[in-house]
């Protein structure tokens, strides 16, 4: 008696959708972005906290992929340091309070039909929460273990 296996085997690293890089979920995430901010049905970025999650979760996959997509959110990052970092007129709120009213404003407000704000407040908050680190470092550590599992650890 002789047994069959009929499955495939794993083939390319295990990987389900082939070889994916850091770089190349970035880019598939910023063109899923893209198409929420317009308002593409099929997308489900329909009301703004879907649209501020998934420009947060975005933009911390844009700062573990590195290259140009982390330049971008160095260049993000600029705003909230130059308003409320070190040396700015307000005064030095601290990491993990620039870190809380980035969330707060992401979320908390009723954006209604504007689509842009929670993008943005959402792609601020992801810089914030790396450099807060503390319990905001869950989620940023969380993206990046998944991202990693995605890409095999492969960068750009």
């Amino acid at each position: 008696m002789t047994l069959t296996t009929l499955a495939a085997g794993p083939g390319m690293g295990h990987q389900i959708f082939g070889v994916v890089t850091s770089t190349g979920l970035s880019g598939y995430l910023a063109f899923h972005l893209l198409l929420g901010l317009r308002g593409n049905k099929r997308s489900k970025l329909t009301d703004d906290d879907r649209l501020g999650a998934f420009a947060l979760v975005t933009g911390l996959v844009w700062e573990a992929a590195g290259s140009n997509w982390a330049d971008l959110m160095q260049g993000v990052n600029s705003v909230p340091t130059g308003l409320l970092g070190p040396g700015s007129p307000m005064g030095d709120w601290g990491a993990g309070a620039v870190a809380a009213i980035c969330v707060a404003i992401t979320f908390l407000p009723d954006w209604g039909s504007k689509r842009f704000p929670p993008v943005i407040f959402g792609l601020i908050a992801a810089t914030t929460l790396a450099k807060a680190g503390g319990l905001w470092a869950i989620p940023v550590n969380l993206v990046r273990l998944l991202v990693s599992l995605i890409t095999k650890g492969l960068t750009p």
